[in-house]
């Protein structure tokens, strides 16, 4: 029983850290596209500048 109720924790911890790793790529994710999006305006901005 002992073991078992060990193995169940060990289980939980595993996926516990699983998880919290897909939330870091998540962020890091989530950051690499608000770059993106700033560059895409960065650029709207310049195009912008270039027609006056």
């Amino acid at each position: 029983d002992l073991a078992h109720a060990l193995r169940f924790l060990a289980s939980v911890v595993s996926q516990s850290f699983l998880a919290f790793g897909d939330i870091l790529e998540l962020h890091k994710k989530f950051l690499e596209l608000t770059g993106g999006i700033n560059r895409v305006f960065e650029l709207e901005e310049l195009l912008d500048a270039a027609q006056l």
